[in-house]
């Protein structure tokens, strides 16, 4: 999963960013894989927040995205996203309509709407959120926690009145349930075909198998 997080990061159309992996053991990231634009920090706690934190911290550009190693983002993911901070009509984006992806058994669903109101906070997948660097420094970072550390961030961020721009993320990320995700959500055959119904995987989208690894990881992509 980190391999094909890294050749994801690789594929994107915006031209100048860098990629910053927080592991915990040294298997997780296999050797030569740093480089100009890519960057390995061993984490210094278990938490995700803290994680999160630590690759902000180390973050030499003014937007953040956040870059989960287990789900999938499109190539033109973070031009999408960073138009709105660049052009100053917002501070924070994220995206909705995302496709979630079942690797047990192949398949890839979409939510209802209203059901993935639900789910999600402020209608966003936490997993994609972008954000200036310095509301980040402002808000108190990530809480030190695993769970919906992304959702009270965004709340957080909110709160000091950063502006959140919504947008669809139907072709540009893929939500992976592999059994060991930090949060279950249900969905596919959990559902009734009103909720959930099955659908192609986006262009590009390597359906592939396997158990998260433990780290995390940001890109940043600089403004302008």
């Amino acid at each position: 999963l980190v391999e094909r997080a890294f050749a994801a990061f690789r594929a994107r159309d915006y031209p100048d960013r860098e990629l910053i992996i927080v592991h915990d053991l040294d298997g997780d990231v296999r050797p030569g894989i740093a480089g100009d634009d890519v960057r390995i920090i061993r984490a210094r706690e278990n938490s995700i927040g803290g994680k999160r934190n630590q690759a902000v911290e180390a973050a030499r550009g003014d937007i953040i995205a956040q870059w989960d190693d287990d789900d999938w983002y499109g190539p033109g993911r973070l031009s999408l996203q960073a138009a709105p901070i660049v052009d100053g009509s917002a501070e924070v984006t994220a995206l909705n309509d995302i496709l979630f992806f079942d690797a047990a058994s192949g398949a890839c669903w979409e939510a209802d709407p209203a059901l993935f109101a639900r789910m999600f906070a402020e209608n966003v997948a936490g997993g994609t959120l972008m954000y200036l660097k310095r509301d980040w420094e402002r808000s108190g970072g990530y809480p030190r926690t695993s769970m919906r550390e992304d959702s009270h961030f965004l709340a957080a961020l909110m709160h000091g009145g950063a502006r959140l721009h919504r947008q669809s993320g139907r072709e540009h990320m893929v939500y992976v349930r592999h059994g060991s995700n930090s949060w279950t959500l249900p969905f596919g055959p959990d559902l009734t075909p009103a909720d959930c119904r099955s659908v192609p995987a986006p262009a590009g989208f390597p359906a592939v198998q396997g158990a998260g690894a433990s780290g995390t990881s940001s890109a940043r992509a600089r403004g302008g």
